[in-house]
């Protein structure tokens, strides 16, 4: 849909890729993967980061970044908003 209206797409961000076990910490797949055929990811659209199904990111409706900064969630958000200003500095964008 992007391609056809002529919208650049940075990349996309992998929303619930995986949880952590409260109890290890091992990665567990929340959902059975996308067919290659179905995915974004085989169109050639850059993934950003994928996002761990977490209750920390929406607890509070306050930002993880903002409450916790040193959490694992803040960082991948943090790894997030460098992945795109990389991008749009590569661009030759100025996202200031």
């Amino acid at each position: 849909m992007f391609e056809q209206a002529g919208v650049p797409v940075l990349g996309a961000v992998e929303n619930m890729a995986w949880l952590k076990c409260p109890d290890c910490g091992h990665r567990l797949t929340l959902f059975p993967p996308v067919r290659a055929d179905r995915s974004i990811w085989s169109l050639g659209v850059h993934r950003l980061v994928a996002m761990p199904f977490s209750p920390e990111i929406a607890a509070d409706g306050m930002p993880v970044v903002a409450r916790n900064a040193k959490s694992a969630e803040a960082e991948l958000f943090s790894e997030l908003a460098a992945e795109v200003m990389a991008i749009l500095g590569r661009l030759g964008l100025n996202p200031n």
